[in-house]
């Protein structure tokens, strides 16, 4: 059974997976649906009593999810294999260009060793193989020093570091 843990290193409660079948859900329960579920059939699940959390894949465009932020409780980004960067990316724009402050995981396979750079990007839950692969994660999160910083920061991943700012430029008056 897969291991939450969130930024701070310590274990977090898992949502469940709809996997196809809504009846097996119970009542109350926070879910866990894939993208195009949620988009199909979101008058359904609005309305459903638990909080809905959706999950992006590599190929997904995040800013799908713009109409929807209010009404979702989490975001979360599948990685498909340990070499594919782009939930990387897609969690870093969740966090800066949709503006999201709620829960963000990293689904999938994941590496431990990737733990402090999904940190870096904004993600702060991350769905983990097993207990000893959570055990060396939350090892490598309490040792990163830029995610010490960043832990400080909050969930938005706005920091103090050097270079975190923003690049844009605004024309003098």
């Amino acid at each position: 059974m897969p291991i939450w843990i969130d930024s701070d290193a310590n274990l977090t409660r898992q949502w469940l997976r709809y996997e196809g079948n809504a009846e097996g859900l119970k009542i109350g329960a926070d879910v866990l649906l894939p993208v195009e579920v949620y988009a199909e059939s979101r008058a359904l699940w609005d309305g459903h009593a638990s909080r809905i959390g959706v999950e992006l894949g590599p190929v997904d465009d995040p800013m799908r999810l713009h109409p929807w932020l209010s009404a979702l409780g989490l975001i979360a980004v599948s990685f498909g294999a340990f070499t594919d960067g782009r939930g990387f990316s897609i969690g870093r724009l969740v966090r800066s260009r949709l503006g999201w402050r709620g829960p963000l995981l990293a689904t999938g396979v994941l590496l431990p060793d990737q733990v402090p750079m999904l940190a870096r990007c904004g993600f702060d839950r991350f769905e983990l193989v097993d207990e000893e692969v959570a055990r060396q994660a939350r090892r490598l999160l309490l040792e990163d020093p830029v995610h010490a910083l960043l832990r400080g920061a909050g969930a938005g991943g706005r920091s103090s570091l050097p270079g975190s700012e923003s690049r844009r430029t605004v024309p003098a008056g």
